[in-house]
């Protein structure tokens, strides 16, 4: 379930409280999945960093997991959007960078490119996650 203003207040509160352990976690996880892409590599890419499909996580870039060569995935985008990456960019880079209890405790980027089934999998998380 998406969180409420109340929650979504709460929840920055405590990423303040734990900011740097929360982005040394997301950054070594999309570290392992190929790091983060700058405004100027997603410019020369012909993406726009504004983009609500696109998870940009202020100070450290655009994941490079969203993307194959010059395009967004697909499924990256569908799931960015629908979780609402622009407004909380924080909140969904960690449902892709930390464990999943849906997944067992492995994380949603690691199953990005694997195949259909894996993305209609991931597809159908992030739809649990709404009211």
């Amino acid at each position: 379930m998406l969180p409420t203003g109340d929650e979504r207040a709460e929840t920055e509160r405590f990423a303040a409280e734990h900011r740097e352990g929360f982005l040394q976690a997301i950054t070594a996880a999309a570290e392992q999945l190929g790091g983060f892409l700058q405004e100027a590599e997603l410019d020369a890419r012909g993406l726009n960093p504004g983009d609500p499909g696109i998870l940009v996580i202020p100070g450290l870039g655009a994941p490079a997991f969203q993307f194959d060569g010059n395009s967004l995935r697909l499924v990256a985008a569908e799931i960015n959007t629908l979780l609402l990456a622009q407004e909380d960019p924080y909140g969904v880079a960690d449902w892709w960078l930390l464990a999943n209890n849906y997944l067992e405790g492995d994380i949603p980027a690691n199953l990005i490119g694997k195949g259909e089934f894996f993305e209609q999998q991931l597809r159908g998380i992030a739809n649990a996650e709404l009211p």
